[in-house]
């Protein structure tokens, strides 16, 4: 979508997004040379799950949320969305984001949310449901076995809360194999409260 200056010249301007049947696609607030979308408020419908790759923007889309009862997939957030609030959609959200500072807010269905940096002013309450965290990282091919640096300490872990499940996604350009790949791989788990279930999701 890209904007007229003064339609977004304020510091408080939203859209509104209404996902039914979609199935893929990249949500894009272009710039305007003044100005630009501040909010994003989703709302998810349907009979299935709706998809999005990603959600990029111009810098100065700072907040989403997600309403709704259908579950939803919103891919790879932009780096400058601070603020993320699923807790008025119940199907459950799907999201990564990389910025340190973000908070996240689950749904009250079942939300897989990841990470690929550690938090320093952020944290990610999942809320309701049964939920997983999903650290992405990565080290050098043939490495010694290394602490995660996502949650590395307690003060790390605590940055998360009302996960059930954890997952570690470990990417190793260098290995052709996941085994070799996760054998250079540790996580205290301990770290991060309420955690009963740890797996090792798709290597990449």
């Amino acid at each position: 979508v890209t904007y007229a200056d003064t339609a977004v010249s304020g510091s408080a301007d939203t859209q509104t997004l209404a996902l039914e049947g979609v199935t893929a696609g990249t949500f894009t607030a272009a710039a305007a040379s003044t100005g630009g979308v501040e909010t994003l408020a989703i709302t998810s419908s349907g009979t299935a799950r709706n998809v999005l790759t990603g959600i990029t923007d111009a810098t100065t889309l700072k907040t989403i949320s997600v309403a709704g009862t259908q579950a939803a997939t919103l891919g790879t957030l932009g780096a400058s969305v601070t603020s993320v609030n699923a807790s008025g959609n119940s199907g459950g959200v799907t999201l990564t984001t990389g910025n340190a500072t973000a908070a996240v807010t689950g749904s009250t269905g079942a939300d897989a949310i990841s990470v690929t940096a550690a938090l320093t002013t952020g944290s990610v309450d999942a809320g309701d449901g049964t939920d997983s965290l999903v650290l992405v990282d990565s080290i050098a091919s043939g490495g010694a076995a290394v602490a995660d640096t996502i949650i590395a300490s307690a003060t790390n872990g605590a940055k998360f809360t009302n996960f059930e499940t954890l997952n570690i996604s470990h990417t190793d350009a260098g290995n052709a194999d996941p085994v070799t790949a996760y054998a250079n791989r540790s996580q205290d788990v301990s770290l991060v409260s309420g955690i009963t279930t740890v797996g090792l999701t798709t290597y990449a």
